[in-house]
Formats: structure tokens, sequence, C-alpha cells
């Protein structure tokens, strides 16, 4: 019976596993048009296996997910799994350009993502310390980016490039005429633009994101209505 007990939990926990690395992958495919979003795939030398959960471009950027998934709240220690990525980052930066599909890639981001889990500041600080390229984010950003996707639609992924500080190249810098002024000992400078083009480069710290003390409040509908009437 133990063995049956335990071989079910193991076979729960891939199911889980999984079930969120799906939900990554058609998440980059469906709202950021993501290229070439693959999952399970060896990034190694020729005969040797480094498995990535999700991975896929956007650009010249490589996005590489790690993904941990639990059934309910808990708050399982990870340093063993956090240990392992940084044999796994330095393998797949040494061979991504193996893959023809990322070839091209010139920036390689790295997200360790977890659902229902609640990861230590001991272990997001260990995270940082094996390879400053290693994000952390949990299910909330799928969530949070998701919702925005059905507000503002495309542009959506520009502020989550901004999240992991991914800024648009020079080669597509916006260049206005404005006026500059002071106001209450501020600089301040005023000018015209299309939303549009404003959107790629502008970033709102919205509380719904990973940051708690943020000011600005999430969008909603019907106020965006009203801005467009106005």
């Amino acid at each position: 019976m133990p063995d049956e007990l335990a071989i079910a939990q193991q076979q729960t926990s891939r199911d889980l596993g999984n079930d969120f690395e799906e939900e990554v992958k058609t998440f980059l495919e469906e709202k950021f048009k993501f290229e070439h979003v693959q999952k399970n795939l060896h990034i190694a030398p020729t005969g040797n296996s480094n498995e990535v959960d999700v991975c896929g471009k956007f650009g010249n950027i490589l996005f590489v997910f790690q993904c941990r998934a639990a059934g309910r709240r808990s708050s399982p220690d990870l340093r063993e799994k956090i240990l392992a990525m940084k044999e796994r980052s330095r393998i797949v930066l040494e061979n991504y350009k193996k893959i023809p599909e990322y070839v091209d890639c010139k920036f390689v981001i790295f997200i360790f993502i977890t659902k229902k889990i609640d990861i230590s500041e001991a272990n997001l600080k260990l995270l940082k310390e094996i390879n400053p390229r290693i994000w952390y984010a949990d299910e909330k950003m799928l969530e949070y980016y998701s919702d925005l996707y059905d507000k503002i639609g495309e542009y959506a992924v520009y502020n989550f490039l901004a999240d992991f500080s991914v800024r648009p190249p020079p080669s597509e810098q916006l260049y206005l005429t404005a006026l500059r002024t002071k106001l209450d000992g501020y600089t301040v400078y005023s000018f015209f633009v299309k939303p549009k083009h404003l959107l790629k480069f502008s970033y709102v710290a919205r509380r719904r994101s990973k940051n708690e003390d943020f000011y600005q409040r999430m969008l909603k509908n019907q106020e965006l209505k009203t801005y467009r009437n106005f």
C-alpha cells in the first residue's frame, strides 16, 4: 500500500507539473505571440540531456521557464531545484544557438516560475546568487498579464518585457518634440503622441503586478471606454 500511495503521489506531481507547463506554453503563444514556443526541450551538447520545461523567443530574446507546481498552497524546500538551475542555465547558455529556431537570439532570460508554492526569502536570494539572469515569478504573473492583455491587447507584452528589464532596441527609439518647463521644482516635459506608439515605451507600475507598493490601479474596461469616448 505505501508503494502504491507513493506512486500515486508521484504521478499526481507529474500531472500537476505537466499541466502548469502547458499553461505557461499556451500563455506565451496565445497572449504574447512568442515564436517557436517549445515544451520539454533538451538544450545541451549533442547526445546529452538538459531539459527545460518551456522556452520561446520574442525578437532576439530567448525566454527559458522552469516550472514547479503544487496541488494546494505549500512551502516546500526548493533549494535543490534552484541549485540545479545553476548548471542547467550554464549548459543552456553554451548550447542554445545549436537550436536552429534560436540561433539569432542574443540574450537569454531564465524564469523560475511556481504555482501554489510559497518560496522563502532564502531561496529567492539563492536564485539571484547562482545566476543574475534568473528571475522568479508565480502564477499571479500569468493572471495579471492575461487580464492586462484582455484590456490593452498586444501592447501588454511590452509591460511584460519591461518587468524583466528588457527595453526596446535603439533602432526603435521614439523621437518627439517636447516643451520643457518647471512645475513646483520639477522639470516637466509636455508632448503629443499617439497612445499606440507610446505603449511600446511606457511602463505603468500597477499594484496588481509583483510589487504591491506600486500606486496605479488596474485598468477597468468601463473606464477605458469612457477615455476613448472623451
